[in-house]
């Protein structure tokens, strides 16, 4: 792991943190630049200290849910960010139905705790996307 590594995956979880404020309802975020590179700062050191330690201790759970339970974790991550950062807060919301043309999505309404595990998986993909993008 480089400096360079850790600078790039700061701005990826602060960027995805900046579009996902402006998509989701249920994700907050109380400030400006700097809590988005704190967010950032903040998941990046627990995605490198914490969660292999979470990974290998909870290997077996992981393993019976064929992989399922890596979406749990990382909602736990996502609700240690928001006690690490009090800026950053996630709400149940609540996404307005879509249409176009003959296609249509119904309102769909998350409690609390899908509100976590729902904005965790966007971050996840988001990240995920731009560390493809930008790959050497």
């Amino acid at each position: 792991i480089t400096m360079k590594s850790i600078i790039r995956s700061i701005l990826f979880y602060s960027f995805s943190l900046f579009l996902l404020s402006l998509w989701l309802p249920g994700l907050s975020i109380n400030g400006g630049v700097q809590t988005y590179l704190i967010g950032g700062a903040a998941l990046t050191g627990i995605n490198l200290i914490i969660k292999p330690i979470i990974h290998i201790v909870s290997l077996p759970v992981t393993i019976l849910t064929l992989g399922l339970f890596s979406f749990i974790i990382n909602a736990g991550i996502l609700f240690l960010l928001t006690k690490v950062v009090p800026q950053i807060s996630v709400q149940a919301f609540t996404l307005p139905s879509y249409s176009y043309q003959s296609f249509s999505t119904p309102a769909v309404s998350f409690s609390l705790p899908l509100s976590f595990l729902f904005i965790a998986f966007m971050l996840s993909c988001l990240v995920i996307t731009l560390q493809w993008i930008t790959k050497e």
